[in-house]
């Protein structure tokens, strides 16, 4: 399988097609299962299977990444850039894994008890290379950066290099992790009406595998790099019940429930990590405006001989698990009713889904150094004092004037670079209830539902990587363990189905389906479009909105490109503030972290098919037409899903909008250069906001 993939492409970015790849994937699955009645109320069953996987990209070409950024001007509100060469995550990215599965259960009828019991086992062996950078990252950035290209001059720069002794593949995160689990459980028939379920699960991982030990990490942070899950283990009880009654007019009804412990599939992308940054074999070399100048690096199309940053220490990467890092798991608890209503066929139940996280994971970075101060609004700061100086903020905006010395994470142990560690926290969850009504009748059948969600979480974990895990979400200090409303949540949705069918000729059904979804968009931030903190995470800093104009609270500015007025940008800064309830409802503090709702989505689906004659009497086939998005057919304007997308424009903080550049502290107060607020994006993932047409034939003998 092959899947073409084309990058780089937003609002505010283009790529050329040297940019984009070909992901090839290879599966190969075998899988045998033997099922066995060794008597009338004894029954076992054994399955085994294997799977290999393979995933590599195909680049379409052979360099370093290049982006040319064109800074934001008058015209254009944000920097603009154009990527071409290879996208600096596939340099070295393989994905092979092989991994074993076993279960076997026994099923034991006792009276009125059902005993089910049995054990499983997986062993997943992991070579997994997602080293970025390691052909080389430039950056051009300037008024004609397309200028700065052709002379070898880049603003900033970065390559992924191996250690004295070591190769790239010392930096490939290559292990094993085993599981084993062990379950019991219990249906008992108390009566007919009656019906509990009890049962306890045993999962005990293992891996003989560790990264390589960096003692001088240890050393600097208090934490030992080659930790692992070895020897974690977890027990999981479990209850649930059916009562069936009587309910209106003596209609059939029933109540269900249960609650109980349940761990996640292993988090293998994340416990892969360490193996990948140990920081003893493979470092980053880097410069750029607030970091070691890049004058003594000049741009080479040879991917094997990119250039070390002169005088530069390698920064060392390393990614540690926390001692009381766990497998994820939650607490789960439903509750459930269905039941039949007078009239005839129609049925209504309703659904309460409660979640309360065990273990979750979330990073903190351990190398961000003490904070240099505080922040007029009590956040931590990170810049040096040049860094916070409103002088260093006069030319581009959204970075530091080069050469004026800003510093971020100015305190940092300067003999590493990003050491992240993985750790534990017991918050989040959520609740989910679910209202639904359905009827069929000879012919028609349909069916609506409504549900409404609310879930918390600490972080997202949307990235492979533990950096832009921790940097793609929106914060008010960096390693802050506090639950906010979920990145992926969808507060309201509404489904609908209507179906209608009817033989026209013999036994020959033709059937018409039409299928709606409405929902809430998708929640996001509002923070500053730029690095606020000096933590070194641009777009992940969320923005602070004074208490009403005129206050004198922050001071204002536009753009030097846009030759704004103070007052203009103040206006504008209100206007904009005032057009948007989650930003006027902060008015005062800091505006809270996914306050902020995308816009709805509307989806309609339509299905039609038709039963024809097979060759045979025993025979059948059905011709199905499936318009998927079926009003966008009718009207390009409908059926759109229009959200804020993921890191517009770059940076992080993951869904986030902003409009205001962090522009220095002057006289104890935030300095805000003002531009317009990102706009919706028509989402493109596959196309979902197309319409597409689907056909099927299926024989039935």
């Amino acid at each position: 399988m092959a899947l073409y993939t084309y990058a780089g492409f937003s609002p505010t970015a283009l790529s050329l097609s040297s940019y984009w790849w070909t992901q090839k994937k290879t599966i190969q699955t075998v899988v045998g299962q033997w099922f066995a009645d060794w008597t009338p109320d004894f029954s076992t069953e054994f399955k085994l299977s294997k799977r290999d996987y393979d995933s590599v990209p195909k680049n379409n070409i052979d360099l370093p990444q290049i982006q040319l950024v064109y800074p934001s001007d008058a015209t254009y509100k944000s920097d603009r850039t154009l990527f071409f060469g290879t996208e600096n995550s596939r340099q070295f990215n393989i994905l092979r894994t092989k991994t074993w599965d076993g279960y076997f259960a026994g099923t034991w009828n006792l009276d009125d008890h059902e005993l089910k019991f049995g054990a499983d086992y997986s062993s997943n062996d992991t070579y997994n290379a997602f080293l970025q950078n390691t052909k080389g990252n430039y950056s051009f950035r300037g008024t004609d950066p397309a200028a700065l290209w052709k002379a070898g001059i880049p603003t900033s720069y970065a390559v992924q290099l191996p250690l004295a002794g070591k190769t790239l593949d010392d930096g490939v995160a290559q292990w094993k992790l085993n599981n084993v689990g062990l379950f019991v459980q219990d249906t008992w028939t108390v009566n007919r009406n009656l019906t509990l379920t009890a049962g306890l699960r045993l999962d005990r991982a293992s891996t003989p595998d560790a990264p390589i030990y960096n003692a001088k990490a240890q050393a600097a942070f208090g934490y030992d790099n080659s930790q692992t899950i070895d020897g974690q283990t977890l027990v999981q009880p479990r209850f649930g019940f059916n009562y069936a009654f009587k309910g209106l007019d003596q209609k059939k009804a029933q109540l269900r429930g249960g609650f109980g412990l349940f761990q996640g599939s292993a988090a293998n992308v994340w416990l892969s990590n360490p193996y990948s940054n140990s920081g003893v074999a493979t470092a980053t070399f880097n410069c750029g405006p607030t970091t070691t100048p890049c004058s003594s690096i000049q741009y080479t199309n040879d991917v094997n001989n990119q250039p070390q940053v002169a005088g530069q220490p390698p920064a060392l990467n390393v990614d540690i698990l926390s001692p009381g890092l766990k497998q994820p798991s939650v607490w789960k608890f439903n509750l459930g009713l269905d039941t039949e209503l007078p009239w005839a066929g129609l049925v209504a139940g309703v659904d309460l889904l409660s979640t309360k996280t065990k273990d979750g994971i979330y990073y903190r970075h351990l190398n961000l150094g003490a904070p240099v101060n505080t922040a007029p609004d009590g956040r931590e700061m990170y810049y040096n004092a040049a860094g916070q100086n409103v002088n260093c903020w006069v030319n581009g905006d959204s970075t530091a004037t080069s050469g004026c010395g800003a510093q971020t994470k100015n305190n940092r142990d300067k003999n590493f670079g990003n050491v992240l560690l993985a750790e534990r926290t017991s918050q989040g969850g959520g609740n989910a209830l679910t209202l639904q009504l359905s009827q069929q009748n000879q012919g028609w059948s349909w069916s609506t539902a409504y549900t409404r969600t609310a879930a918390k979480e600490v972080s997202p974990l949307t990235s492979s990587t533990s950096s832009s895990n921790y940097g793609n979400r929106a914060v008010f200090n960096p390693n802050e363990d506090i639950n906010a409303t979920s990145a992926t949540l969808i507060q309201d949705r509404i489904t609908a189905a209507v179906n209608w069918s009817k033989a026209w000729v013999g036994k020959y059904k033709t059937t018409v389906g039409v299928v709606y979804e409405g929902r809430t968009g998708k929640p996001y931030s509002w923070t500053f479009k730029n690095d606020m903190n000096g933590d070194g995470y641009a777009g992940n800093d969320l923005m602070y909105i004074p208490t009403a104009p005129g206050s004198g609270e922050v001071i204002f500015r536009g753009t030097k490109a846009s030759g704004m007025s103070a007052q203009a940008a103040e206006d504008l800064f209100w206007q904009v503030v005032n057009s948007n309830s989650d930003l006027s409802a902060a008015k005062g503090g800091v505006v809270g972290r996914n306050t902020a709702r995308s816009k709805f989505a509307n989806n309609f689906d339509l299905r039609l098919s038709q039963d024809v004659p097979g060759f045979t009497a025993n025979h059948k086939g059905s011709i199905t037409l499936d318009i998927l998005n079926f009003g966008n057919l009718l009207n390009k304007n409908w059926g759109r899903i229009d959200e804020i997308g993921f890191n517009p424009g770059g940076g992080n903080g993951g869904n986030r909008r902003g409009f205001v550049n962090f522009a220095g502290i002057q006289n104890g107060k935030y300095v805000y250069s003002v531009v317009g607020p990102d706009d919706y994006e028509t989402r493109q993932n596959k196309g979902e906001s197309q319409w597409a047409i689907q056909v099927t034939a299926k024989y039935e003998f």
